[in-house]
Parts: structure tokens; sequence; C-alpha cells
């Protein structure tokens, strides 16, 4: 089942504000990004792990090692900035799972933020290294951080659209 047709994505991709420069500045910066999100997933499931209502779902290593694996590759297909069908397939399949094992929204939104602001803190200096920084550099680094926000809420709201959609398919 497809829970993104043409215009609904289009809507979507324009309500969170990624707008052609966005996308490009994600694009550009692809490689910076990618390379803080082995250690940020790390994080995150150290501190998913520390909370007996989400540590559940995670019952033995592999399965950490499984579901590192699949947000590495998902994270591959959204900071291409393409939102293409691959990208498309793996959200579908984050809103599906999350229903299917009763992980309720409110946990994938904190994990979410938990990585978003890990990866934000990595991109660019403290606000007082900023005083020292070229007014172009620290641009830079403010727009970068602007279109993580905008691509992080995008990812979730695409993923959780898919969770509260397969959620009516069972209540009806």
């Amino acid at each position: 089942m497809s829970y993104f047709n043409e215009d609904k994505l289009a809507e979507r991709i324009a309500f969170h504000g990624l707008t052609p420069d966005i996308r490009q500045i994600i694009k550009d910066n692809k490689a910076l990004l990618s390379a803080c999100l082995p250690q940020a997933i790390d994080r995150l499931y150290d501190h998913i792990l520390q909370f007996k209502s989400v540590a559940k779902f995670f019952k033995d290593e592999a399965l950490i090692h499984h579901a590192k694996k699949r947000q590495a590759v998902h994270f591959d297909l959204l900071l291409a900035a393409d939102f293409n069908e691959d990208y498309l397939t793996s959200v579908t399949k984050i809103g599906e799972v999350h229903y299917r094992i009763g992980l309720e929204p409110n946990w994938y939104i904190s994990s979410y933020s938990y990585l978003a602001d890990y990866v934000t803190a990595q991109i660019g200096p403290a606000k007082d290294e900023a005083k020292t920084m070229a007014m172009s550099e620290y641009h830079r680094i403010t727009s970068l951080r602007n279109a993580l926000i905008c691509l992080c809420s995008f990812d979730m709201s695409c993923a959780l659209d898919v969770y509260w959609g397969v959620k009516l398919i069972y209540l009806d």
C-alpha cells in the first residue's frame, strides 16, 4: 500500500520548507552529516537502553545491530534529499514496523530529537566559538542546522503518517 501520492508528497515537502536550496544544502553536506551518524546512532541506543519502555523492543544485541543498520540505510536515503521511491519504501517500512511492534509515537519522536540534537551539535561550533568565526562560515552552519531541522521534521511526519494510516486500517 502506498501512503504517498505525488501531490501529497509535494505538499509535504513544501510544507516542511524543503525548497530546492534547502535540499541542496543537505546534499552538499551529506558527507559531513553521514560522518556524524554512526556515533549518533550508538549514543541513541545507549540512551534507549536506559528506559525499559523502549528497551523492551531490543531483546538482544542482534536486534540492536539490525536496527542500527536499517537506520543507517534510511538516513543515507534521507540525506540524498531526493525523496524517491527507495526513500518512500524505507519510511513506509519504519511507520509500519513501529505500529506492528507497538512503539508509541512519543518514543519515536523523542528518540529522533535525541539523535538530531547530537548531530546538530557536531556540525558546528558552540555559541561562544561562533564569536570568532567569519560571518560566512557562521551563516553556512546556521543554514545547515536549519535544513537539518526541516529534514528531520519531514521524515518524522512521513513515518508518523504511515503509522497512523496503518492504525486506521486496523481500526476499520
